[in-house]
């Protein structure tokens, strides 16, 4: 159905930007204006819907889940009281890969790095082979090497640095090729457009973890419906991302197999009485489950419950803590563990991480501080909203940087140039003609993923 909410999409002064969340329980979207002066994001409208053709966030039933999107979007566009054409996307799966590698860049002459070149490599990166299977979907650089010199730059003290080659060690992440092009489709089903496609974990790490967390070292632990996502921060850097196929939905599974219960039964027990930690009050309760037509009703032990719950929230800590030590930052995390997704709010589950994960501090995350105190705001306080709010992050920063491009260059004047900037023009005459030949690489990824919309359409 066409609405008549006016368009502020393309608002210069007041940017609208719209996050959605694909899970696997669930689709959220969010519809924000643009950041206060201390980088908090006013909502103005809020979607939700239970997830209809996901199974463990891969995107199977395309129309199916358009009608979730729609739904979703339509609802927080009557609540903000406006239509938006393009939506940033979160995405995960089982099938999403790291790898690392390194590349490089000769100038023709010393030049002095500035943000223009790391771009200009990033962009090279996305155009890298893959398997066929695959898509590049980020590339994050870990630090760089400038000529022959050993010592390492962060990126955030590279630019400024005179060299002639620039050397650059980054993570790249891939994702299934068919479950992007599913994405996009639905979207485009739904009658919008994919701004872009950002990885989970790195969405819930932008909204729930401080800039002094990432620069002391931190681990994201996202237990959402189909998948726990985990990423590793640290010096500023995302350097380590996994997505595993166990989340709550198990959970959910394990209480409706132990208790003889059906699913939704299941998953009330799990959120309202369910607990990761064995108590000695709860030895003697038992919680009533109606029964099925004249059948008596069946009484759930709270510690069976408990036991159930304990087992496979162990399970998955276990293997968050595999990664941890496979990431090889095992004792660099001094701000310790942050939980967030659904699962982050069963009771008990702080005390069992820290027993699970070796003694490390851990505690819940929430999205309190990225957001404006309004009514919608304080319904976002729940670690079951940190990607799609870190989903309006990366979108207000994708389109700030795309403004940065696009501002008016200054006229043309001819006056004489001073003979110290003439000087300096000639040393840096390859650098301003790769400025003119080459689009930033906010542009680039734009038309990546335009192109990437085209090839599904014709699919």
């Amino acid at each position: 159905m066409e609405n008549n909410y006016p368009q502020r999409q393309n608002a210069r002064k007041e940017r609208i930007v719209a996050g959605v969340d694909i899970g696997t329980t669930k689709v959220v979207c969010l519809i924000a204006k643009n950041m206060d002066e201390n980088g908090n994001i006013e909502v103005l409208g809020k979607g939700q819907t239970a997830s209809v053709g996901v199974i463990n966030s891969q995107v199977l039933n395309i129309v199916k889940v358009s009608e979730c999107i729609k739904q979703a979007v339509q609802q927080a566009e009557q609540m903000a009281n406006c239509k938006v054409e393009e939506v940033f996307i979160g995405i995960a799966g089982y099938n999403v890969t790291t790898a690392v590698d390194t590349t490089y860049y000769n100038f023709e002459t010393e030049t002095l790095i500035e943000k223009l070149h790391i771009d200009k490599l990033i962009e090279s990166i996305y155009q890298k082979s893959t398997p066929a299977n695959l898509k590049i979907i980020d590339v994050i650089p870990q630090h760089f090497k400038v000529d022959d010199f050993q010592n390492e730059f962060s990126p955030s003290e590279i630019a400024g640095v005179n060299a002639k080659k620039l050397t650059c060690s980054y993570k790249y992440i891939s994702a299934d090729a068919g479950n992007i092009n599913n994405i996009i489709k639905a979207t485009q089903m739904a009658g919008l457009k994919v701004a872009n496609l950002i990885l989970q974990p790195i969405c819930s790490a932008e909204a729930i973890i401080s800039e002094a967390e990432k620069e002391a070292g931190i681990c994201l632990v996202d237990i959402g419906g189909g998948t726990t996502d985990v990423a590793i921060i640290q010096k500023g850097v995302v350097r380590y991302t996994a997505v595993m196929p166990i989340a709550g939905n198990l959970i959910t599974n394990d209480i409706k197999e132990a208790c003889k219960i059906i699913e939704k039964q299941a998953n009330a027990l799990k959120e309202q009485y369910g607990d990761c930690i064995e108590r000695e009050e709860s030895k003697n309760q038992y919680i009533s489950i109606p029964g099925f037509r004249s059948d008596e009703d069946k009484e759930i032990s709270l510690l069976s419950l408990t036991k159930v719950i304990n087992s496979r929230v162990s399970m998955i800590l276990d293997q968050v803590l595999f990664h941890i030590k496979e990431s090889g930052y095992e004792n660099e995390l001094l701000a310790g563990v942050v939980l967030a997704g659904g699962g982050a709010k069963i009771r008990g589950i702080s005390d069992l991480a820290r027993y699970c994960l070796n003694g490390a501090s851990t505690h819940i995350g929430v999205a309190n501080d990225r957001l404006v105190k309004n009514e919608i705001g304080k319904v976002l306080e729940h670690p079951m909203y940190a990607t799609v709010v870190g989903l309006l992050v990366e979108g207000f920063d994708f389109y700030k940087q795309q403004e940065h491009v696009f501002e008016p260059e200054p006229e043309e004047t001819h006056d004489e140039p001073e003979p110290e900037q003439e000087k300096k023009e000639e040393e840096n005459q390859y650098f301003e003609e790769e400025k003119e030949e080459k689009k930033n690489w906010f542009v680039k990824l734009k038309d990546y993923i335009s192109s990437t919309i085209s090839n599904s359409s014709m699919d």
